[in-house]
């Protein structure tokens, strides 16, 4: 099963969410190569896709949560280093010739949209808009 962006995972910031529609396009690259048989062949691209994402995304992110004086920038930042290094582990696993790691690329992209991209990330999202009927209260 293909993951689908669906608009419910918004932050709010178009940017920001057009590289998390990103993630869910590499997601559905390896889902798809990995059903064909093919899983192996597609990591080494995937993951060289993902480290350019990481830097500038990560970036981007941080640099919005600052400007807004987001208070769990600090906190956010030791989470992008925890998945960045998790990253690193998996690109020196698969230079060492480990056949096995699309499953785990894998796990780590949809653990990657379910706790980061649709927990952690929410919480800098701007709140949403208020409609009153105009009437004092």
């Amino acid at each position: 099963m293909l993951l689908n962006w669906d608009g419910t995972d918004s932050v709010g910031v178009p940017e920001l969410d057009r590289d998390h529609q990103y993630i869910f396009d590499i997601a559905n690259h390896l889902r798809s190569a990995m059903h064909c048989g093919l899983g192996w062949t597609a990591v080494g691209g995937i993951l060289s896709e993902l480290e350019v994402y990481v830097e500038k995304h990560f970036l981007a992110e941080e640099a919005f949560m600052r400007t807004r004086a987001f208070p769990g920038l600090a906190a956010h930042q030791l989470e992008h280093n925890g998945l960045r290094g998790e990253l690193h582990e998996l690109r020196k696993r698969y230079l060492e010739g480990q056949t096995q790691l699309a499953v785990e690329l894998m796990d780590f992209l949809l653990e990657a949209i379910r706790n980061h991209l649709e927990g952690t990330d929410r919480q800098y999202a701007p709140a949403p808009q208020v409609v009153t009927s105009g009437c004092p209260a």
